[in-house]
């Protein structure tokens, strides 16, 4: 897969949505709103991961660029130019802050972290465009790192508002 663009970063994206849709294949809801409102958060978090991932894996690919050269890898990183790979992430950063705003549950603490979440994505953008080198991208990697686990923290407080209010409230 190494010699095909985008393949190894497609894949590793699809398997980490995958990962976030096993509850609802394992242990489907028994009544028929409890399914459909679990099918549709699971696929929502599925899609922010899988976007997520591949956000990383890509800025990974640019950072690793000199090592992939030489091993004759043919990452996207490496057949676009820096430059469209940067607007092709920012287009995924895009996206994502975009499904970061779109839930609609009125939560202090919920739109305080997608602030936070989107704060990141500011971050983010301004090192990939800043970055020019191996260390500036292996940052703008660090970053990425920082703003997935600030999404996993933030799909924690969001399921447990959906729970909150589809069940108890």
């Amino acid at each position: 897969m190494q010699h095909w663009p985008f393949a190894g970063n497609l894949a590793v994206a699809l398997l980490v949505s995958l990962t976030v849709l096993l509850p609802a294949i394992f242990f489907p809801a028994q009544d028929s709103l409890s399914n459909s409102i679990v099918d549709v958060t699971l696929g929502y978090f599925a899609l922010l991961a899988g976007l997520s991932t591949w956000t990383r894996e890509w800025v990974k690919d640019l950072e690793d660029r000199p090592g992939d050269q030489r091993a004759g890898s043919r990452t996207a990183a490496l057949v676009l130019r820096i430059s469209t790979s940067k607007r092709c992430l920012y287009a995924l950063m895009l996206a994502q802050a975009v499904l970061v705003l779109l839930p609609p549950f009125d939560s202090p603490l919920l739109r305080l972290w997608g602030i936070l979440i989107l704060a990141g994505y500011v971050v983010l953008a301004r090192q990939l465009h800043r970055a020019i080198d191996p260390a500036s991208f292996h940052l703008a990697s660090q970053t990425a790192k920082i703003v997935m686990a600030l999404g996993i923290a933030w799909m924690a407080l969001l399921a447990g508002q959906l729970a909150w209010t589809t069940f108890w409230a």
